[in-house]
């Protein structure tokens, strides 16, 4: 069994921290507020995309409700 070692960071944020990280990142991508692309998200508006970016955003979606 091979081993791997990573030389990676982490730093601990608060839940309006991780909201407002999420907030850029998606005006970043897709110029539109967190609160715009999370009600779309729940719209299913992104079911059928498989657009690397909003991929990701679907990922973190759950941190930044």
């Amino acid at each position: 069994m091979a081993t791997t070692t990573c030389d990676a960071t982490t730093e601990e944020v608060d839940a309006d921290e991780a909201r407002a990280e999420f907030e850029a990142q998606v005006r970043d991508a897709l110029g539109i507020g967190r609160v715009d692309f999370l009600e779309a998200l729940d719209r299913g508006d992104f079911d059928e995309t498989d657009r690397e970016d909003v991929v990701r955003l679907r990922m973190l979606a759950p941190f930044a409700r």
